[in-house]
């Protein structure tokens, strides 16, 4: 349903919906409206019954905090919601209105879209709220924008921790354009602190465990940056490993071992030889995974991907794999000499014994 209420009959149209006998309601666009914060209210209140609403557009509006509450509320006691696509841009959001809408975000366990672009008045502490969202079990959020507003570092880093864990947010829009020009004067821009953070996300080199928890969904930022530091390389380079996903290759595994040439063994001593056919079988999934790499590359006319990526692929399908994978063996034969020896006596007893029955 596409309407356009007059503000004066925008209560009337929220009664009608409010009555509406069918709860089959898939689609409401109240765009380019005017509607404040009374007239949103009412509308949230009518919207109560209907969790089937697949698509809500309030964009170009003029609601705020209140609006933001009473849609908040309604979301968040649907019964098995259905939307998939929340449009809120061009309003009067702030970080409390931003607040207010999280606990019924997080209820909506479709949603795959949600635009919030245009509101200037959110900022880093509104943003910090949305990692409830981000990090929630159920969270299937795919496309997320924020055009025109902002943030600049401190909510870059806020969006990056915020996005720590989700493994669903594929696309990010948070592009600066030229209409917006008299807000873009005296906006804070994000610098490379704030685009270190993200790098941060999508590969933490610090330690194996944190390379592999770090994002690997994650393929696209919006680059429009007028005045902005564009993203650095090495985040472009993480986003477009990332896109490698997509053809079922295991990034992670690229990216430690990218990193982490030289891989410790000692964390699993503690199991003695039970993790060794963990970790041999995790090379050969490196192995397949590098298999997958080429086999795209080689059913493309041209190489679709980038010098990273193409680096990558060389460096760990020449014998350097095949010596990360030896140097992880030998330091569990170097760690468990005897347990080793034993076990290959052992076998070798067990063959002996097998020959002297069938004799």
């Amino acid at each position: 349903m596409h309407v356009k209420p007059e503000n004066e009959s925008a209560q009337h149209f929220a009664l009608m919906l409010e009555q509406r006998q069918s709860k089959s309601l898939q689609r409401l666009a109240l765009q380019d409206n005017d509607l404040g914060d009374e007239e949103i209210e009412a509308i949230a209140t009518a919207l109560s019954r209907q969790a089937s609403l697949e698509e809500l557009v309030l964009m170009e509006n003029d609601f705020g905090r209140l609006g933001c509450v009473a849609l908040g509320t309604t979301l968040e006691r649907w019964q098995a919601p259905n939307l998939k696509q929340l449009v809120l841009s061009y309003n009067n959001i702030d970080d409390a209105g931003l607040q207010a809408l999280v606990a019924g975000l997080v209820n909506c366990i479709n949603l795959e879209e949600l635009q919030l672009s245009y509101n200037h008045s959110i900022t880093a502490v509104g943003l910090r709220s949305l990692a409830a969202f981000f990090q929630s079990e159920h969270c299937c959020l795919e496309e997320f924008e924020m055009a025109g507003v902002y943030f600049g570092d401190e909510g870059a880093i806020a969006l990056a921790d915020g996005l720590v864990g989700n493994t669903s947010i594929e696309s990010m829009t948070m592009y600066i354009d030229s209409i917006e020009s008299t807000h873009f004067r005296t906006a804070p821009l994000i610098t490379e602190v704030g685009w270190s953070a993200f790098s941060k996300l999508l590969c933490d080199t610090s330690s194996v465990n944190n390379n592999y928890v770090s994002n690997h969904t994650l393929t696209n930022i919006s680059n429009n940056f007028l005045g902005h530091e564009q993203p650095p390389a090495i985040a472009q380079n993480y986003l477009e490993l990332n896109r490698c996903a997509i053809d079922g290759v295991n990034v992670a595994m690229i990216k430690i071992l990218t990193h982490h040439p030289d891989l410790e063994m000692e964390p699993f001593f503690k199991w003695n030889l039970k993790c060794l056919p963990l970790a041999i079988r995790w090379f050969d999934m490196v192995r397949e995974s590098l298999e997958e790499l080429l086999e795209v590359r080689e059913e493309q006319e041209v190489n679709p991907f980038p010098i990273h990526v193409n680096m990558a692929i060389e460096k760990l399908t020449t014998e350097e794999l095949g010596s990360m994978e030896c140097s992880a063996m030998y330091k569990f034969v170097r760690a468990m000499p005897m347990l080793v020896l034993n076990g290959f006596r052992g076998k070798e007893r067990g063959s002996r014994k097998r020959k002297t029955r069938d004799r």
